[in-house]
């Protein structure tokens, strides 16, 4: 999925959630940004490029975990 994806899929959860008031609004950008960091550990992805510093050693401890 791409970070477009994450973002409308978090919007639409968020909107489900807490609907459409003015008081909402804090919480749907919260969830909006927050599912982007499923990806963070992809170099390649939207916030991998922008914080490589965080996603090249995530990047390394999910192959080593996964080599174990």
């Amino acid at each position: 999925m791409m970070y477009k994806t994450h973002a409308v899929f978090g919007l639409l959860i968020g909107l489900l959630i807490y609907g459409l008031s003015f008081g909402s609004l804090i919480p749907i950008l919260i969830i909006t940004t927050s599912t982007s960091i499923p990806d963070i550990d992809t170099p390649m992805s939207f916030l991998g490029r922008r914080l490589k510093i965080v996603s090249y050693p995530l990047k390394l401890f999910r192959a080593a975990v996964l080599e174990f």
